[in-house]
């Protein structure tokens, strides 16, 4: 639940209503995981591995889960890889509502085909903050490379990289030190 004065995020309790907690509109709920396992790639049910995918999509491109532009790059590929088919997987609302949700997100393009996907096919396709049109380009090149890959190897593998991510896992929260001095703790 997002907090409207600060933009915060909270949690909500199982145990009250949610008409208690909410406390002046506008009101807005997300789904989002709490607690990251050790290896996502273990999850036993795909349904819960396409969320926990998603949640870590969500990380990367709000900045929550920084990493070197190259191991972005490398995600970026396979989730343009794994794509395609969970429009067919029985998931449209879900995927509708993610890319409903950030701005400027395609829809993913499944297997690499070079008279489908043209030079700069990737420029307005967004996954990290502050992407160049170089990253787009690395992206590309690294998509090519993923050519025949499954979408579920491209999400294991994408799940696979993710938890290897200095920051994978670690939520940090803002401290006022002093007057004029902020951190992000954890």
């Amino acid at each position: 639940m997002d907090e409207p004065k600060t933009q915060e995020l909270r949690w909500l309790d199982p145990n009250k209503s949610i008409r208690k907690q909410m406390l002046c509109p506008p009101f807005h709920l997300s789904f989002r995981v709490k607690f990251y396992v050790s290896d996502p790639s273990k999850l036993a049910e795909e349904y819960t591995r396409y969320h926990f995918y998603l949640q870590l999509r969500l990380d990367i491109l709000e900045g929550r889960l920084p990493s070197a532009e190259g191991s972005l790059a490398l995600l970026a590929s396979y989730a343009v890889q794994y794509a395609l088919s969970i429009l067919f997987r029985g998931r449209p609302d879900t995927l509708d509502e993610y890319h409903r949700n950030y701005k400027g997100t395609k829809t993913e393009l499944g297997d690499y085909n070079p008279e489908e996907h043209p030079e700069g096919y990737l420029d307005n396709y967004r996954f990290a903050p502050g992407q160049t049109a170089d990253f787009a380009k690395k992206v590309a090149e690294l998509h090519a490379m993923h050519r025949g890959q499954s979408p579920a190897e491209a999400e294991f593998n994408f799940l696979d990289h993710a938890k290897r991510l200095d920051m994978y896992g670690v939520e940090l929260f803002p401290a006022k030190v002093g007057l004029y001095q902020f951190y992000l703790i954890f």
